[in-house]
Formats: C-alpha cells, structure tokens, sequence
C-alpha cells in the first residue's frame, strides 16, 4: 500500500507531470492559436474579395442610376414638349369653337331679328 505521506519523491514526481501537462496543454494551444490565425487569414482574403466585389456592383448601381436618370430627364423633356403642344391645341380649339359660338349666336340674332322685322 501506497503512504499517503507528501514526501520530496513524490513532490517531484508530480512536478514534473504537471510540467509535461503544462508542455502538451502549451503545444495544443498553440495548434489551436494557428488554425484561429489560418482562419483569420482566410476570412480577411475572403472580405477584401467580398469588399472589391461589392465595390463594383456599387459602381454599376451608380452608372445605371446616372443613365437612367438622364432618360427620365429626356423624357420628362419630351412630355413637356408634348403637353406644351397638346395646350396650344386645346387654346386653338377653345378660340374656335368660342368663334362658333358666336357666330351661331350671331346667326340666331340675325334671324330672329329678321323674323321680327318680316311680322311687321
């Protein structure tokens, strides 16, 4: 049987498991602190990537937005044209038809009066 007396044997005994534990636990640390900086390195390449990426979809996104912003100016140019034209008509046609109006008017005036002096 084994004494449970805490001698300088076993003392040193269990210095030295607790340097080796200390080496092995120091040694898987550090493999882990390497696959941590691989992975590391592997996320920083892939958001460089990602960022050059996206950089250019923005690009894109703003040469569309400037093209397409310069065809709705175009076409806002046209629909203004296009109702500036559409009111002188409207004007043109208002005149006539108020010419017409009194015209008829007049017509009607005529007549009657016409009328009126044949009763006499």
């Amino acid at each position: 049987m084994r004494s449970t007396a805490w001698n300088d044997d076993r003392l040193d005994d269990l210095n030295r498991k607790v340097d080796r534990l200390d080496q092995r636990m120091d040694g898987r640390f550090n493999a882990v602190d390497a696959r941590f900086n691989a992975v590391d390195k592997r996320f920083d390449s892939l958001e460089s990537r990602m960022d050059k990426r996206f950089n250019a979809v923005d690009a894109r996104f703003d040469s569309l937005e400037s093209r397409m912003d310069k065809r709705f100016g175009e076409m806002d140019a046209r629909f203004d044209s296009a109702e500036s034209r559409m009111d002188a008509r409207f004007d043109s046609m208002q005149r006539a038809m108020f010419h017409a109006a009194v015209i008829l008017a007049g017509s009607v005036l005529t007549a009657g009066a016409a009328i009126i002096a044949t009763q006499l």
